[in-house]
């Protein structure tokens, strides 16, 4: 049901902004499924956001660049403590 909940929640944009859990949104330079637009907008939905791009890289970064993708996982859980 949560799941359910969180697709709406992306779909619709309603919501976005009562999260106040610090969030890391990765986003593939060259993403296809995911626009760019939809990614910012979450970003400035969700206030306590970090929002980083994975240059040269498409829908599935965790795999095309996922050594980046760890060190900006990292990096985030640092700044987090």
């Amino acid at each position: 049901m949560e799941i359910c909940r969180a697709q709406n929640r992306w779909q619709t944009g309603r919501g976005n902004s009562d999260i106040r859990h610090r969030t890391l949104i990765l986003a593939g330079e060259y993403d296809q499924v995911i626009p760019r637009v939809q990614c910012e907008q979450l970003h400035r939905d969700i206030k306590n956001s970090v929002f980083v791009i994975i240059t040269e890289s498409g829908h599935f970064l965790h795999e095309e660049k996922w050594q980046e993708v760890d060190e900006e996982i990292v990096r985030f859980l640092h700044l987090s403590k």
